[in-house]
């Protein structure tokens, strides 16, 4: 065989082995196609394409329930007032009314109205996203979609844990996912999906800054973990507030996050942080820069309770204690007012301004147009049925359903057992609490403590020691015997953890005696669980009391606090066997 046809053969035998051993991986990638072409199928018609309720601007979302909840941005609905149109991949346009919205993270709730059996897709768990793992982009990029059929676009997920700075203190992107699938203008709170079809993001921000306002490869997502944790207050038509912990950190000798000064005034410093403690861990993520602490304190929503891990310095500042770890009740980063004004609308015609001499056509016109203005949009019915205007709402008509929601799930205690409770101290004294319509009286061997049902419980009759104990005890049985006053003053707050193993509890709220009362039900059993009470002088520090050892939907033991400090163990129905 000449030496031609002899490397011809070898050629021919390289080419068929190449061939051969490619036939896996031609047939992998086909499957591979048709697994994300059925994905794509599948979550298609849970993307929503979101309108002003005239029709103008653009921006994506997801329904992620079948009654037609659904995630977008914050910014895509800002112009759309209290209402928006909705797109779907089945060519018909939806009714949207908005529910609550996270200004500072940059989300908002809306619900498609008019069915119960949306199309929906289920939200993942962003803490698994990992970099270099696939992803989609689902969305109406540059309002492509004439007939809501989204865009879809496919890529890696190019990086996690990434910081956004905020505009001011609103749109704040912490620990978001960036992906290099295409996101562009449109895209705004439109879905992330991971190849099962879960959502684990919403779309909202881009690298564009001197390049225009084209894809470059670079764009964020707010994890899936963090909204989880803003829905049920979203869902109850609230302005969103996000959290901080009353303290600064800064950089140790070691590069470590350390407190770097405090206020006295936040449940952190209450519950034992001071200056120069290193910070190790934060809720349940390990932390080692300054950066960290900021990325993972942005993503939990104000009055959140995070169980933080830290080590004491010793006085040469040299050595450290071992671990300490406590639970903080974290602070918002807005007073109410603050949030309020950062998201009102900051043009209003101001007919005083006008020049006298204007012709009367064109002042008709702008006398019209800020009637429009004060008046808001004309609703339509649908979303009439479902919207509520109140100062300090999204839309009050949702959290009347959630504190409903609270009340028809608490199993209730008959009054009548709140009449006398008789037990004994954790030190063996024998103590009797008598509640009436007319205030509390709690007997204890050697002294009585009384609080009236005055309009004012900041003046009460109760020794000084005694604090706010007796007021605050008294908060329950009025939430137990709540007549349809009371019941009124009630408002939802949100869903939050009160211990570190994050056990979860509907908050309601009162003013009733000029003071704030927190009421907390467990979220799995309906149980009243705990009671704070703010007063009036120290907003941030409430006394506490917690129940515990329920029979007959009645606690058995009763746990007063004040600023870490115990002032009344009660266990009802014990007797002193010493007798």
């Amino acid at each position: 065989m000449n030496a031609s046809l002899k490397y011809f053969f070898l050629f021919w035998i390289g080419l068929t082995a190449i061939a051969l051993s490619d036939e896996p991986a031609v047939s992998d990638v086909a499957e591979n196609e048709a697994a994300r072409i059925a994905v794509i199928e599948k979550i298609a018609p849970s993307a929503a394409s979101i309108f002003s309720s005239d029709g103008k601007g653009g921006g994506s979302g997801v329904i992620f329930t079948p009654d037609g909840f659904c995630l977008t941005n914050y910014h895509v609905v800002q112009p759309c007032g209290p209402y928006a149109k909705v797109g779907l991949n089945d060519g018909k346009i939806y009714d949207a009314v908005v529910v609550g919205i996270d200004p500072v993270g940059d989300v908002a709730l809306i619900q498609l109205l008019g069915r119960n059996d949306f199309p929906c897709s289920p939200l993942g768990d962003s803490d698994t996203v990992r970099q270099g793992d696939w992803a989609l982009v689902l969305g109406n990029p540059f309002l492509l979609a004439e007939d809501f059929q989204p865009t879809v676009s496919f890529g890696l997920i190019s990086g996690v844990h990434r910081y956004q700075y905020p505009a001011d203190t609103l749109l704040e992107y912490a620990d978001c996912i960036q992906t290099d699938a295409s996101v562009n203008p449109g895209n705004s709170g439109g879905p992330l999906f991971n190849l099962k079809g879960e959502v684990i993001g919403i779309n909202g921000r881009c690298s564009f800054e001197k390049r225009g306002r084209v894809n470059v490869g670079v764009g964020y997502a707010i994890s899936i973990n963090q909204i989880k944790r803003f829905i049920p207050q979203l869902r109850a038509g609230l302005w969103c507030d996000h959290s901080t912990l009353g303290a600064l950190a800064k950089s140790d000798s070691n590069g470590r996050p350390a407190i770097q000064d405090i206020l006295e005034s936040s449940d952190a410093y209450v519950q034992g942080l001071r200056e120069n403690d290193v910070l190790l861990k934060f809720g349940s993520r390990r932390i080692y820069t300054v950066n960290e602490f900021k990325n993972a304190l942005g993503t939990y929503p104000k009055s959140w309770r995070v169980p933080i891990e830290y080590r004491e310095p010793d006085k040469s500042g040299k050595e450290m204690s071992e671990p300490k770890t406590i639970v903080v009740r974290l602070s918002g980063v807005h007073s109410e007012t603050e949030l309020m004004e950062k998201v009102s609308p900051k043009k209003k015609f101001d007919l005083s301004k006008l020049p006298p001499n204007l012709p009367p056509e064109q002042r008709k016109k702008i006398e019209e147009q800020a009637k429009k203005q004060l008046e808001g949009p004309v609703l339509p019915d649908a979303v009439k049925a479902v919207y509520e205007k109140r100062p300090g709402y999204v839309n009050y008509y949702y959290n009347k359903l959630a504190k409903d929601s609270t009340l028809k799930a608490w199993k209730k205690p008959e009054a009548s057992k709140l009449a006398t409770i008789k037990g004994l101290m954790e030190d063996g004294a024998a103590f009797t609490m008598a509640f009436t319509a007319d205030g509390l009286t709690i007997t204890l061997p050697e002294t009585t403590i009384k609080t009236a049902s005055a309009a004012d419980w900041s003046v009460q009759s109760t020794p000084a020691n005694a604090g706010f104990l007796a007021p605050a005890l008294f908060a329950w049985y009025k939430m137990v015997t709540a007549d349809d006053e009371f019941l009124k003053g009630l408002t939802y707050l949100g869903q939050f953890p009160l211990t570190e193993d994050g056990k979860m509890y509907n908050c309601l709220v009162s003013s009733y005696g000029g003071v704030k009362t927190e009421f907390y039900f467990d979220a799995q059993t309906g149980a009243l669980a705990q009671i704070e009470l703010f007063e009036p002088n120290a907003p941030s520090v409430p006394w506490t009391v917690t129940f515990s050892e329920f029979k007959d939907n009645f606690p058995t033991v009763i746990k007063v606090t004040y600023s870490g400090s115990t002032y009344g163990l009660f266990k009802v129905g014990e007797k002193d066997e010493k007798k």
